[in-house]
């Protein structure tokens, strides 16, 4: 296998900043260390987003159940964010109604109370603003919810995000713009400190070989791993993180057919919230569970108890759809990056974030939410910018324009579709048409997914195995269980990889046969 990049490491080069961590978290930092002109690197042992940052709730929201902590600064700054997300990447963050059921009198005045909160921290919105329904017009909308005791519902606006797709855009959007080095399944071994500088050792687990990195600062961006990393290269016995795991279970929109998130109660005597979330491919994700996790961080699957206590939620507020296990197309679980607060339950912890010195050459960024990841990165830059100042440089735009593509040669109803899907970057995908016409050959009938999107997440994302394109690109994964050419989309997609990443004969075997076994593993009833 060889290495798609045009960033080729010079021994003896020195870079200001080294970012450990390719999660959303350290895309933040990447982005603004980028924007403000730092000679910047960015590791991940893995793919990027392969960790939380694939498995998050997919919500860009400001995390309205916070103001019961009385959180309004981390309110407020993600409804910020949010906005900024919808205005920035609309093609990956869209508007999303959130529906709430009242079941109790003074639920209304309370939940009334605190949309007027929500919406007053971020006046200047473009969202709609929040409607109740009395009970006869919340059945008319949705004749599925439970009735009993029934008294209204409230409706409201947030965003839903692709989470793995917006990291990953956002770092190449880094390289490309910014001139910032990016490298996926390079992972750090060890660590050495010197007076004026960092010397790292790594792994580069695509071309199989050792690479050191020398840089001024290192920033530890490496969410649920952050304790892990720092006692591995600082035999540090400290513990800052408190991981908590959050289970999703993936439905068809067939099965719930929901237009909207609801937001309901578990009902287990725990007063934890679930979400509907409709999504891509025609599916719907609920969840999530918030159960705390002591045990190794890559080793986080979903338990059988963690579907069923979704589904006894799913079955209390939406009794006539008769959902069982056998309308589980595929679970995932992911791991909050939360801050250690003793005698406090990993629901009611905040998700606020916390930055600090482990010494004068290492950062460490820790905890917040997916919708914050920008701010995050500006503050933890400038905390970096006031040991190393710099001139900031102008951000130099490029890359392709549209008008410079010859549409007239590719289907109207191709353009837009992609166009939908990829915005600025889709000229990429076009050439790549023009090129070769096979290319616009549909991946599989059941979805609107083409060979040339596979060729451009190889050529452009720093894609080297199956999962991450069909996982973390395509968001195929969460619905391969239950399609029967299974085998047929897996070989497709081996083909182009095995062409466009160098693979051997043993390795399109191989990758083959380990993405099977992984996706068998998404559904616990097969």
């Amino acid at each position: 296998m060889k290495r798609r990049t045009h960033q080729p490491l010079k021994a003896d080069f020195l870079f200001d900043i080294l970012i450990v961590g390719g999660g959303i978290t350290g895309t933040g930092v990447l982005l603004e260390a980028g924007k403000k002109g730092y000679n910047t690197i960015l590791i991940e042992k893995g793919d990027f987003a392969s960790g939380t940052s694939s498995k998050s709730g997919k919500l860009a929201h400001g995390g309205l159940r916070y103001l019961q902590y009385g959180h309004f600064g981390l309110v407020r700054e993600a409804l910020k964010e949010r906005d900024y997300l919808l205005n920035t990447y609309p093609h990956l963050v869209k508007p999303l109604k959130f529906l709430y059921p009242i079941y109790r009198s003074k639920l209304k005045f309370q939940f009334f109370l605190g949309l007027c909160v929500y919406q007053s921290l971020n006046i200047f919105s473009d969202l709609p603003g929040f409607k109740y329904f009395n009970r006869g017009k919340t059945l008319i909308k949705f004749p599925s919810l439970n009735k009993k005791k029934l008294k209204g519902s409230f409706m409201y606006f947030d965003a839903v995000t692709n989470d793995a797709r917006l990291c990953s855009e956002i770092i190449h959007e880094s390289i490309n713009t910014h001139s910032t080095t990016a490298l996926n399944y390079f992972e750090l071994i060890s660590f050495e400190k010197h007076e004026d500088k960092i010397k790292v050792m790594c792994f580069d687990h695509i071309e199989g070989k050792a690479v050191n990195i020398t840089a001024k600062y290192m920033i530890n961006a490496s969410g649920p791993w952050l304790d892990e990393l720092s006692q591995k290269i600082f035999s540090s016995t400290s513990r800052f993180t408190a991981p908590s795991k959050g289970t999703h279970i993936v439905l068809s929109r067939n099965t719930f057919p929901f237009d909207c998130s609801l937001l309901f109660s578990a009902k287990a005597n725990d007063n934890r919230w679930l979400y509907s979330v409709p999504w891509e491919n025609n599916t719907v994700l609920i969840g999530a569970t918030d159960t705390d996790y002591s045990d190794q961080i890559d080793k986080a699957k979903v338990d059988i108890a963690d579907d069923e206590y979704i589904l006894n939620a799913i079955n209390h507020i939406v009794p006539a759809l008769n959902i069982s296990r056998d309308d589980i197309i595929s679970s995932f679980s992911g791991i909050r990056p939360l801050l250690r607060h003793e005698k406090i339950s990993s629901k009611d912890r905040s998700r606020e974030y916390k930055i600090w010195w482990t010494n004068d050459q290492v950062l460490n960024v820790f905890g917040g939410k997916l919708t914050g990841f920008r701010s995050m990165g500006e503050k933890s830059m400038n905390m970096i910018a006031k040991k190393c100042p710099i001139d900031s440089r102008p951000i130099q735009e490029k890359d392709h324009i549209l008008n410079d593509i010859d549409f007239n040669e590719l289907p109207e109803d191709f353009v837009k579709l992609i166009k939908e899907k990829y915005a600025n970057e889709s000229p990429k995908i076009f050439e790549i048409c023009l090129e070769d016409p096979t290319a616009m050959d549909k991946l599989h009938n059941e979805f609107d997914i083409y060979l040339a999107e596979i060729i451009y997440f190889a050529r452009h994302q720093s894609c080297y195995h199956i999962e991450d394109v069909l996982g973390r690109r395509l968001s195929l994964s969460y619905v391969m269980t239950k399609v029967k050419e299974q085998e047929e989309i897996v070989k497709k997609t081996a083909d182009i990889l095995k062409i466009e990443c160098g693979w051997n004969e043993q390795e399109y075997v191989l990758e083959q046969k380990n993405y099977i076994n992984l996706i068998k593993e998404r559904n616990l009833y097969l």
